[in-house]
């Protein structure tokens, strides 16, 4: 996330006023004040996203001592990426009963690591989603929100996709235009 920023975000769609109220809710480092101590400042759409936890430790303590998975990259890392990350997000089971979890522990079939044994907990309770609602008034399920937590990941692999597409075709045709206007003059100066 730290290569992301807010104003990124704009070429989702999301409305700029959205995005700066977004920024403001977070501090940003702003240099030393004169006692030499770390001035802050609320974020603007110029600022790179926040992490959710304020430090390292925060996140260890959130997720049972371990950091949390990136999972930003996945997408593009693993084939069928977003069906994995979509998948895992969803396959949090019941331990079988052959299989002893130490305390902490969440039992995750899909899971790569740990030998299917997750600290991250459950992401997604239908309990916490009746507090989501989304723009249309629907509280979403567990795999809407699956789907959009991995769409936005998908997105974040790449957020600049677009715009180097755009660059891309755009210098393709400068390119040619140059390479006719360099074959006219060769023709009518070279020719004589």
């Amino acid at each position: 996330m730290k290569q992301v920023h807010y104003g990124d975000m704009l070429s989702l769609g999301i409305p700029a006023k959205e995005i700066q109220s977004w920024a403001g809710r977070h501090e940003v480092p702003d240099g030393l004040n004169d006692e030499g101590l770390l001035k802050k400042r609320q974020a603007t759409a110029f600022d790179s996203i926040a992490m959710p936890y304020p430090t390292e430790r925060a996140a260890q303590k959130a997720n049972n001592g371990d950091m949390p998975p990136d999972l930003s990259h996945l997408s593009s890392f693993l084939k069928d990426g977003g069906t994995y990350v979509e998948k895992m997000l969803l396959d949090y089971q019941k331990t079988p009963e052959n299989l002893k979890l130490e305390p902490g522990l969440f039992y995750n079939p899909t899971a790569l690591a740990h030998h299917r044994r997750f600290k991250m907990a459950p992401p997604f309770q239908q309990a916490a989603a009746q507090h989501l609602v989304y723009p249309d008034g629907q509280h979403p399920t567990d795999q809407q929100m699956a789907q959009d937590v991995t769409a936005f990941l998908e997105w974040i692999d790449d957020p600049h996709e677009t715009a180097r597409h755009i660059s891309g075709i755009l210098i393709s045709i400068y390119l040619l235009l140059v390479g006719f206007f360099a074959f006219l003059w060769r023709v009518h100066v070279w020719k004589k």
